[in-house]
């Protein structure tokens, strides 16, 4: 062993503890512990719930996007069933660790695995959503199985670049004589140093964080020019009543010249107004060969043969419409929140400190080490804002209160006959 991995050697032997406080231990334990149980039954209650959803109502081609839910969910269950109370383990001994040397490497190899697993999965996800709002009738036409080569995907990269990091890291630089250093130390610590931990860095947390803020920030973008063309479209609705009272002219004038066109026909929808349609509203372009049929309301059922070239457009209220943007919004605001706050300052933190060459402080790495395991048990909140998961959840607990009713019944008639 060289002299500077003999110096770096002697650091590891005078770490710190995590705490001398053994009340401090046992609360972050605790902590640890609670959210490690939540984690592991929330992923798992959400794979039973939705692949029984998807089996009941033979959903295959229909909210493809639950199958890289699932995959995540059983990434996120992995860590808290399994790695989540071997942080526990550590954290009550004070940062020890009592195992071998290679149960310490594969728990950390497989530690970073999951962590990355999981972004990726949340970015892939991110390209789903863009697909379904921006290009819907290419989203449509996807297959289940593009769904489960995404999550393939995110499986692979994670697993690709972490055994290239690892057998560089054997090969060419001091891993082995790193972990000598934490067997004699019985500690067990991150097994990368210096550039290789921010070369790991990038391909396992930065890449997916870039491709998650990039496509939510499009998916924003896309839902708010859709809002703005469908407020555009409901004044012509309002227009209606403006006609009848001699304001319409001006009104029609006034939005044919926002929106590029050379006349507006105006006639409203039944359902928002509350009256019988008596028009068409056909949006003539400036082009006479251009003519989109929007909104066609039939006055007679006799006339569809006559006007079969216009489309019939079934058009939702503006509260409905608004509902429908806010719910996007959370559903995009509650990802990205828990992602930003779980994953980004521990990135941050992680540059610095190997960047600059300072020493990891022990409660703030379990701190930060907390708020990534955490993610693991805000996704599955985080679907439930999605009216799949939510109608699947429904179904769950229908199915669980008819179940009790007939057991109770059940019982009672048994009562009675006795």
């Amino acid at each position: 062993m060289s002299q500077n991995n003999t110096t770096d050697c002697n650091v590891d032997l005078e770490r710190p503890h995590i705490s001398q406080n053994s009340l401090v231990l046992l609360v972050i334990g605790s902590i640890l512990g609670v959210i490690s149980v939540l984690t592991f039954v929330a992923n798992v209650s959400f794979i039973v719930v939705v692949y029984l959803y998807r089996r009941k109502y033979k959903i295959r081609e229909r909210n493809k996007s639950q199958i890289l839910m699932m995959s995540l969910a059983t990434s996120d269950a992995i860590i808290g069933g399994l790695m989540m109370p071997q942080v526990v383990h550590i954290i009550l001994n004070n940062g020890e660790w009592n195992h071998r040397i290679e149960s310490c490497l594969a728990f950390l190899f497989i530690d970073k695995l999951l962590s990355a697993v999981s972004l990726y999965h949340v970015a892939f996800m991110a390209l789903d959503r863009y697909l379904a709002a921006s290009k819907p009738l290419i989203y449509h036409r996807l297959k289940t199985t593009t769904m489960i080569y995404f999550a393939v995907t995110a499986w692979s990269v994670p697993l690709i670049t972490s055994i290239g990091i690892l057998s560089v890291g054997f090969l060419h630089f001091d891993v082995q004589d790193r972990l000598v250093c934490m067997d004699m130390a019985n500690t067990c610590t991150n097994y990368l140093t210096g550039f290789r931990v921010l070369l790991e860095q990038v391909f396992q947390l930065w890449i997916p964080v870039v491709m998650l803020y990039t496509l939510y920030l499009l998916i924003v973008r896309q839902i708010y020019w859709l809002d703005q063309q469908f407020f555009k479209k409901f004044r012509v609705l309002d227009f209606s009543k403006a006609d009848r009272s001699n304001n319409a002219p001006s009104a029609k004038a006034e939005l044919a010249d926002d929106i590029g066109v050379e006349e507006v026909r105006v006639s409203y929808n039944p359902e928002v107004l509350g009256e019988k349609p008596k028009t068409d509203a056909v949006f003539e372009s400036i082009d006479d060969n251009e003519v989109a049929s929007k909104n066609v309301c039939k006055e007679k059922e006799s006339r569809r043969s006559d006007e079969s070239n216009y489309s019939e457009v079934s058009f939702p209220t503006l509260p409905h419409r608004k509902q429908s943007s806010v719910k996007a919004y959370s559903t995009i605001g509650c990802i990205v929140l828990a992602f930003t706050i779980a994953w980004v300052p521990f990135g941050i933190y992680y540059f610095i400190v190997f960047s600059m060459n300072i020493e990891m402080q022990p409660m703030v790495y379990i701190s930060f080490s907390i708020l990534n395991y955490a993610n693991s048990l805000f996704n599955p909140i985080c679907y439930c804002f999605t009216i799949s998961v939510r109608e699947a959840y429904r179904d769950a607990l229908r199915c669980s209160r008819q179940r009790q009713f007939i057991f109770v019944t059940s019982g009672v008639y048994e009562v009675s006959q006795g």
